[in-house]
């Protein structure tokens, strides 16, 4: 068929592999073939623990690898995604509610700098911007100043016009609903925490948010970062300098800012992924739910909640206006203004002795996990054996936030021998060899939710003890 009509040819043949499950089931794009789930969640249960319309979405995948199988096509298993609520193909996130742009390719624009000086520079903003004219509206008439400027009778002076044109653009692929990032400040001593969806990591984004952060809560004495470029920059060191609060930078994975605020974060990401499961695309729209669960839930080390640490006062809900409840102080109107005075003095008092002990139990508990760090450091205790079911920690979903959300670990795969004092070759349950080797920090051993698999392989596992114990 030649070079020239390739492509088209195999598209025309994934087309007719596809058959009548194109486009209502299926569109297939050369060797891309996204199988689309319902919008409409019918949560019925067919089957025990299997609600309709995933057990619908299944015979769809069985139904086009069976159309594989007939015309003599192979897939990938290392490569194929499957029933998850959201992917990104050829650079759009597509879900059961429509596609939009990934934000790792739109972050490239949101960074683009300003203003555009040469012929060059414009057409090479407006080929990028022009891929994903779809998704704005309006766009021949917001890019027209832009434009303008590689005509014939066209200057390239920078004028407040062109400069609002290409902010617009920016600020349209970079809404809410492609957030990337997610910024958090959390105390040192109670575990409060304050955290922001942030469109683009800027320095100036970060900047705001940090001096909103402190003008709200001005009795903060000083921060903690590490030394990554979004703190440690003009814009930020000066803003602390005019605020007058000092800042101190640490080495990365340093355990001062390290271990409270990684640890806390990991929760945090965790609760706004099980929110977020349906749709992972929307989860700018839970960081607050997430955070006031976290702020109002006691802690293990300090017994208390972290907001009456962090306020130094117990928390009333807007519930307790309307109903009497015990956790509110007993100012009922036949008290005096010397009677509450006094009464919020014993309070504030009380919280002083109460602020002591648990700065005292938050010490011993961070000695206690030095200690046993030290100790037990990061060496597996029983080492991995060929043959050993394993899950593969993910590296990939780092890019992105939104991809942290997904399936953190690939797998299960097996351990195919040893190369190294802490590395392993890998291979797919089917013998395939993975391209590796994989260090074994980022291998985890598999445990079966399946309760007959277990039976079977404590089993197997005691049938090969007992011929050792008889010799």
């Amino acid at each position: 068929m030649g070079f020239t009509n390739a492509v088209a040819e195999a598209q025309r043949r994934m087309l007719a592999v596809a058959g009548d499950m194109f486009p209502e089931k299926c569109e297939s794009y050369i060797d891309d073939n996204p199988i689309k789930g319902a919008q409409e969640k019918d949560e019925t249960e067919v089957q025990p623990g299997i609600r309709r319309f995933v057990w619908d979405h299944l015979q769809d995948i069985k139904d086009l690898l069976r159309r594989f199988l007939v015309y003599n096509i192979t897939a990938s298993g290392r490569k194929s995604i499957l029933a998850v609520p959201e992917v990104t193909i050829l650079g759009f996130r597509c879900s059961a509610y429509g596609r939009k742009p990934d934000p790792t390719k739109t972050d490239k624009i949101s960074q683009w700098p300003t203003p555009l000086r040469t012929t060059t520079e414009v057409r090479a903003f407006l080929g990028v911007v022009g891929f994903w004219r779809i998704f704005i509206k309006n766009f021949v008439k917001i890019v027209e100043p832009i434009r303008a400027m590689i005509r014939e009778e066209g200057t390239m002076d920078w004028t407040e016009e062109r400069e609002g044109a290409v902010q617009r653009l920016k600020d349209i692929l970079t809404s809410e609903t492609v957030a990337l990032y997610i910024m958090d400040a959390r105390d040192n001593l109670s575990g409060f925490v304050e955290a922001v969806a942030l469109k683009k990591k800027t320095v100036r984004s970060v900047a705001d948010w940090i001096e909103d952060f402190y003008l709200r809560h001005s009795f903060v004495r000083r921060f903690i970062a590490d030394n990554e470029t979004k703190f440690v920059n003009q814009e930020v060191l000066g803003m602390l300098k005019r605020l007058c609060v000092p800042i101190k930078l640490i080495e990365p994975y340093h355990p001062e800012a390290n271990a409270p605020v990684e640890r806390g974060h990991r929760t945090l990401k965790n609760t706004i992924a099980k929110l977020a499961a349906d749709h992972l695309g929307n989860w700018p729209r839970y960081p607050k739910q997430a955070v006031f669960a976290e702020n109002m839930t006691p802690k293990r080390t300090t017994g208390c909640i972290p907001a009456e640490l962090w306020y130094e006062r117990e928390i009333d809900f807007p519930i307790e206006a309307l109903v009497p409840t015990w956790n509110r102080l007993d100012d009922g109107p036949q008290m005096t203004t010397e009677e509450l005075i006094e009464a919020r003095c014993q309070q504030i008092l009380k919280n002083e002795e109460v602020m002591e002990d648990i700065a005292n139990r938050v010490l011993d508990s961070r000695m206690r996990d030095k200690a046993r760090w030290d100790q037990v450091k990061n060496v597996r205790k029983e080492s991995l054996q060929a043959g050993e079911m394993v899950l593969l920690w993910n590296s990939a979903l780092e890019s992105t936030w939104s991809g942290q959300l997904g399936r953190r670990f690939n797998g299960p795969y097996r351990v195919a021998k040893r190369v190294g004092l802490n590395t392993f070759e890998m291979k797919d349950l089917d013998e395939t060899g993975l391209k590796g080797p994989f260090s074994g920090q980022r291998l985890v051993r598999f445990l079966s939710r399946d309760p007959v698999e277990q039976w079977l392989q404590e089993a197997k596992d005691k049938e090969t003890e007992e011929p050792q114990a008889k010799d």
